[in-house]
């Protein structure tokens, strides 16, 4: 800091400006994700550090709760994959980066996920031999369909064995053995095959 009290100069004078100034860590930007239940998420983050010789290191700071099992690793990949309980719900994901420099210089990043809602049975078709159950969902899900003859507590589902697929997302399941009395269904979400 010169602040000019020696005027008038005398010799010339030579500044040397020293930058406090560290490492500068950037990381890159993420793009928001719409997923179904069960689908994996993989998620790469690129960081750079203005010392190439410097260490990153890559952390969660905000898990999605209560979604707590995604992972980072090492190299900063995040790996999730939904389940049953986050249909219909969105989780912010929250990277960041930092360097092993004295202090240390950092990054971060953030995007969220939005896991679609569990698939509801749209249409049911009753004839007086057979009901045919209809739903939409991603086209690589795979269900089952149980059924109760009687929904007061203790509910005891039954299985049925056959699992339901679908290639364009539209699924069919029927049941030509129903009974004359009381049938109530419920769709069972599988991993996908």
């Amino acid at each position: 800091f010169d602040n000019g009290s020696e005027y008038p100069f005398g010799p010339m004078r030579f500044y040397r400006l020293l930058s406090s100034q560290g490492n500068v860590v950037v990381l890159s930007a993420q793009s928001n994700y719409v997923l179904s239940v069960s689908q994996p998420l993989m998620v790469t983050n690129t960081a750079a550090d203005s010392n190439p010789n410097a260490v990153l290191d890559y952390a969660l700071s905000d898990l999605p709760a209560p979604a707590t099992n995604a992972l980072i690793s090492t190299n900063g990949v995040i790996a999730w994959t939904p389940g049953p309980s986050d249909a219909g719900s969105a989780f912010t994901f929250s990277t960041l980066a930092s360097d092993n420099g004295v202090p240390p210089a950092w990054a971060s990043n953030a995007f969220t996920v939005f896991v679609l809602p569990a698939p509801a049975i749209s249409n049911a078709m009753v004839t007086s031999s057979n009901l045919t159950l209809q739903w939409a969902a991603p086209k690589n899900d795979v269900f089952q369909v149980e059924w109760t003859a009687d929904l007061s507590p203790v509910i005891v589902w039954n299985l049925l064995p056959q699992q339901i697929t679908s290639t364009n997302g539209l699924f069919t399941f029927t049941d030509n053995n129903v009974p004359t009395a009381n049938r109530f269904y419920r769709l069972l979400w599988l991993p996908p095959l």
